[in-house]
């Protein structure tokens, strides 16, 4: 068979079996759920859904394909439109397509509480994933004049693409909304760029058109022209230059009361008339955060209707700033707050309407023709800042908080309004509405002692990336607030800011325009931030001087584009309201820099009630710069391996309720799908006590299933196949004296069998899972020091009647060394097999800990060859050989001193303790796992703290002395004790799992690894059972070795190890070369088997009640086809002449 070799087997001490043919059975493992496309909801930052895909290419493609692959593409986006459904993602592949597209179908609005409107059509070229400009590989020109698009119905996008020519890129006419027009480059066009008419003519609903990320240039009417449109939204980071007209026109509105637009973060350069024209019957309007420059009109020219004008740049426009000539309006009032105005030709500032009033409040008047003028109506001013203008006042009234003075701008000849040190703007301010405490930046206002006037507040002291804060120590003036709070598991973080916090929190940076940077951090979310109890109001932002960098919804707070931007979701309190807190740990954006300084600012918004414990604080920020374009930062110092999905898994149990729960960790293939599953003791405080058994259907949905276990197993147990029918069963120790066994039913839900007839000990802390007398069934050693001491259980099947039998566990005292010395009150033992007989021996903490080594006469002696812990206290130890010499070495920990290591010197000796001269320091212990994280052939170690956060080492390999280094990775919590065990439940594309309890009342958590190099190998071993090997693999010695027999790497299956679990039940080999030859050794009493393998071929297929799965580099051994059974019924002993 191609990629595998049997080669032998070696016999014990009698040979009793004969070697039939053999054979492996080798699968390939399946690639894993076949691709799901996520999609943006058509604005900035929204949530992600997975959509029915199809693609369009003008290249390749043809109309009477079936467009569900690339390869068999649609050759016109109006196929796809023909085509269109709710819910539609049409992926447009490079080319030039020369065609006016018409929707022919509207979208829907599906709302669930954690997501968003997934009924969208989505018809979308490609980004080049940078924010404003696609790349120009998805090229529309239409025909001579016509629209590029035209769209008649609602909930239907255009994004992604390079427009040029037509009479508009975009014509929305005699239909409701909403539309989302997002990252286009529009040219060129003949009339308006963006056309939209007749949006509806009732009130309510989502009738909106919303523009985002766009460059509009050189259009032959007006960048965008809205009319009877009930909302319109312009947003972050548009761009309209040259326009012939105006740069936006919005008016002749349909319902006076309920038509308004909004414009931020938009630039307006250039326009042939005004920037921006509101001409509508009473309309609202707020324009925020924009810079408009070079118009022939007005920057800002308000007819009949009111609203402000907030945090602007508005310079160099010929008619003048800002006008209001409102006549009709009910409501003609317009807001001027914190705005630069300069080198206007006319009045920066005009009030022109004797029924009108503007309120001027905060602002920079500079090198104007007039600053502020009154023809008519009513104009109050304060706080004005003048500088060199023609003439500061006209028919307006001093205020005796203005000021004359300069603003030391940065370069006001570049346009760069950025305030120096000296600036006369600094601290002059009066606080600012809640609407104005941004500034234009995005930082908080105020950013020190006072606030500034105009649009920018001065921010002295900047940040230079590489840059790092965990607010642990004192928080810089880089950051806006100083305040931070304890939160409990984390140590202090930066918050919390709530609805009554103003301002949230902001960091500003200096940056150097064009470099592209990454920014870190770790996002906390208190009380009841979870969308669905509060609704769809609950927002987190995170903005980029004028760009939305991150938003999440309460409830699905990650960026669900990127599953390892997931976010740890904790159910327990942080000590800052009721519960329900969640953590996102390591989330993360990337951005060019357009501007020297750089503000990037954490807030909120959307409350609806007001709770100040409903709240946020941020921790470990992190900028890292001068970075490749796309670069996603795997392996880099600063991103973090693992992250905790458990929630995402439906893996969140409480393992815990206090320091007498271990939650103890035991892993197996419970529902024989060739994939490991988990079993996690449980806590009577759960809402249904009783261990869980969390099973991994990860090829159907990604999740798991959890099944209940009635007894919670606070005590520790054992997973095994007490019964040999092929399925993996539990055994739970309850508490000081009760157990039950747990049949498994055949796809992991268990029926309780009682306690089959084992009634001791008492005190129990742990068992082993162990064929102790080789009759190829499971027996239970449990320690002791009460009614038994050290009790065996046999595994014995019991004739009833005929050839009916009865399954008892019964109790011997006689294998296990019992006398008063040997037994007592310790805390969990140990299994491993270390003097190479085939038989398991046993580690006791008691007393400074007692080694069960196994004898000639088939029993044991006690030892401590050398090995002196400190003991007491429910703390557990593990066997593991880290330093790859094929005998295991000890590491014992403890809630009473140091965590020490004991290096095995081999068949004799004693052992030495290395732990402090190999990296390891750390005290107050419960819980240790090995396992090989990175592939590289060397195990790495996760120790539990009993208190305090739990600690992460890498085996830093033979190179190093097999040294150990802390790192973080991500995984180094708190969990107040507990277990972990590293696990390959194959998520991770061949890396390990790390699965860590608690014993009070910490959820369990489920750290998957991002990335990673390397390759591995996994053993999967099929026991024969009866005389061989338990049918689960308890008690087998997995060896590596290269094709030649050279020894590399061990794993030993199902020992008893941790606090009160179990090793898994398959085995997990880094460090793999997959196109080499190596030997794969099973030694499992005296029975010793080869198989000769390469991992790139080598693959295993598992038939379940889903289907056929395929394990990527998995060798499945069924020792049946190596040790077949021989029933003996004669023989005779030969003498050495043959007589």
């Amino acid at each position: 068979m191609a990629g595998t070799e049997p080669i032998k087997m070696l016999s014990g001490a009698l040979i009793l079996c004969v070697l039939n043919t053999l054979r492996v059975l080798l699968v390939r493992h399946a690639m894993r759920l076949a691709l799901l496309v996520a999609l943006l909801l058509p604005v900035a930052g929204a949530f992600a859904q997975t959509f029915p895909t199809f693609y369009v290419s003008v290249q390749t493609g043809n109309d009477t394909n079936d467009g569900t692959t690339p390869q068999q593409a649609w050759k016109t986006i109006q196929k796809a439109y023909d085509m269109a459904q709710p819910g539609i993602y049409a992926h447009v592949l490079p080319g030039v397509y020369n065609e006016s597209i018409v929707s022919k179908v509207a979208g829907s609005d599906s709302r669930t509480w954690n997501s968003s409107n997934d009924g969208w059509i989505r018809i979308q070229g490609t980004s080049d994933g940078r924010g404003v400009v696609p790349n120009g590989s998805v090229i529309i020109r239409p025909p001579a004049g016509q629209p590029a698009f035209h769209l008649t119905h609602r909930w239907n996008s255009v994004a992604n693409f390079l427009i040029e020519g037509g009479t508009n890129a975009v014509r929305i006419t005699n239909t409701t909304g909403p539309y989302s027009i997002w990252q286009n480059t529009m040219r060129n066009q003949t009339a308006d760029a963006i056309y939209i008419h007749t949006m509806d003519n009732s009130v309510g609903g989502a009738h909106s058109v919303n523009v985002y990320n766009c460059l509009i240039e050189n259009a032959g009417g007006s960048g965008i022209w809205a009319e009877r449109c009930i909302r319109l939204g312009i947003y972050t980071n548009n761009r309209i230059i040259n326009p012939a007209g105006y740069g936006v026109y919005y008016g002749n509105s349909i319902h006076p009361t309920q038509d308004y637009m909004d414009m931020s973060g938009t630039t307006i350069r250039n326009a042939g008339l005004d920037g921006v024209r509101l001409d509508g019957n009473r309309i609202s309007a707020n324009i925020f955060r924009n810079r408009i420059e070079g118009s022939q009109g007005w920057a800002v020219n308000a007819v009949n209707n009111w609203g402000g004008v907030y945090v602007n740049i508005i310079n160099n426009n010929r008619l003048g700033g800002v006008r209001n000539a409102s006549v009709t309006n009910a409501n003609r009032s317009l807001n001027v707050y914190h705005n630069t105005l300069h080198n206007n030709t006319g009045p920066a500032v005009l009030l022109d309407s004797a029924t009108a009033s503007i309120t001027a409040v905060n602002n920079i008047y500079s090198s104007n023709t007039v600053g502020i003028r009154r023809a008519a109506g009513t104009l109050t001013a304060r706080t004005s800042l003048f500088w060199q203008n023609t003439t500061d006042r006209d028919n307006v009234a001093v205020h005796t908080a203005d000021r004359t003075g300069d603003p030391f701008y940065q370069n006001a000849a570049a346009m760069d309004f950025n305030l120096t040190s000296g600036s006369a703007a600094i601290d002059m301010g009066e606080v600012p509405p809640s609407w104005t405490n941004f500034d234009f930046r995005q930082s908080i206002r105020p950013w020190g002692s006072g606030t500034e006037v105009g649009a920018y507040e001065i921010l002295a002291v900047r940040a230079t990336p590489p840059y790092l804060q965990d607010f642990e120590g004192a928080v810089g003036n880089e950051w806006a607030r100083a305040n931070t709070v304890n939160v409990a598991g984390l140590s202090r973080a930066s918050g919390a800011f709530a609805p009554t916090t103003p301002g949230d929190q902001s960091l500003v940076l200096n940056t150097i325009v064009g470099r592209y940077y990454r920014v870190f951090y770790d996002v906390i979310y208190f009380d009841d931030w979870r969308g669905f109890q509060t609704g769809f109001n609950h927002y987190f932002f995170i903005d980029r001087n004028q760009s939305r960098a991150h938003t999440g919804r309460m409830g699905q707070p990650w960026d669900a584009m990127d599953p390892w931007k997931g976010a740890e979701l904790w159910g327990s309190n942080l000590g800052m309201g009721a519960a329900n807190d969640q953590v996102a740990f390591q989330q993360w954006f990337d951005f060019i820099a357009d501007d020297a300084v750089t503000v990037i600012n954490f807030r909120s918004t959307g409350w609806s009630d007001g709770t100040a414990s409903r709240s946020f604080a941020i921790d470990n920020v992190r900028v890292v710069d001068n970075i490749a374009p796309n670069n996603v930062f795997f392996g880099t110092p600063w991103t973090r391996r693992f992250r905790d999905l458990a929630m995402h898994r439906n893996f969140r149990v409480q393992s815990g309720d206090g320091p007498t729960v271990a939650g103890s960790i035991f892993t197996g293939d419970l529902n024989n799908d060739g994939v490991l599953d988990v079993v996690i003791g449980g806590s009577d405080r759960q809402t249904s006590p009783g261990a869980t058994a969390l099973i991994g259907e990860w090829l159907v949905s990604g999740q798991i299933t959890q099944r209940r276990i009635s007894l919670p197993a606070r005590r520790g147990g054992a997973l095994f196949d007490y019964d040999n029918d092929g399925d993996l069963d539990f055994y739970a120790l309850f508490d000081s004296a009760g157990r039950a066994f747990f049949a498994n039913n055949g796809a992991g839900t268990f029926s309780s069998m009682g306690n089959l007839g084992f009634t001791g000990p008492l005190n129990q802390e742990g068992a082993v899972a162990a064929d102790l007398n080789r009759d190829g069934w499971c027996d239970i050693l449990q320690f002791d020091n009460l009614i038994r001491g050290n009790t065996v259980a046999l595994n014995t099947m019991t004739p009833t009647s005929g050839t009916t039998f009865t399954q008892t566990f019964n109790v011997t005292e006689n294998i296990i060394p019992n006398s008063a010395s040997d037994s007592g009150d310790g805390t969990f033992p140990a299994s491993t097999e270390l003097n190479n007989d085939g038989r398991l021996d046993f580690w006791y903490p008691l007393n400074g800990g007692t080694l069960f080594i196994s004898d000639a006469q088939q029993g044991y002696v006690t030892s401590n060859r050398g090995i002196v812990a400190l003991t007491g206290g429910s703390a557990g130890s593990v066997f593991a050989d880290y330093n790859n010499d094929s005998w295991p070495d000890l590491l014992v920990c403890s809630r009473n001193g140091p965590v020490t290591l004991w290096r095995n010197p081999g068949l004799t000796g004693n052992f030495v303790e290395v732990a402090v001269a190999s990296g390891i320091s750390m005290s107050n212990t419960t819980s240790a796992t090995f396992g090989d994280y990175d592939n590289d052939g060397d195990q790495d170690l996760y120790i539990v703290a009993a208190s305090g956060r739990n600690q992460f080492f890498r085996n830093r390999g033979a190179a190093n002395g097999f040294a150990f280094e802390t790192l973080d990775e991500g995984v180094n919590v708190i969990s107040n004790g507990g277990d972990a065990s590293f696990v390959d439940m194959q998520w991770g594309g061949g890396y390990l799992e790390l699965v860590v309890s608690s014993e009070s009342g910490y959820p369990t958590r489920l750290f998957e690894q991002a990335f990673g190099t390397g390759d591995r190998l996994v053993v999967r071993l099929l026991g024969r059972g009866e005389y061989g090997t338990t049918r689960g693999g308890n008690g087998a010695r997995i060896d590596l070795l290269s094709a030649s027999g050279v020894f590399l790497q061990r794993r030993d299956l199902g020992m008893a190890t941790g606090y009160g679990g179990q090793t898994p039940l398959q085995a997990h080999f880094g460090g793999i070369n997959p196109n080499i030859d190596y030997i794969v050794r099973v030694t499992s009493g005296e029975n010793r088997y080869e198989t000769r393998i390469r991992p790139a071929t080598t693959t295993t297929t598992v038939t379940t009640t889903i289907g056929s799965r395929t394990l990527q580099r998995t060798l499945t051994i069924n020792e049946a086809d190596f040790v077949p059974f021989v029933d003996i019924r004669r023989w005779r002993e030969v003498g050495a002449e043959g007589q």
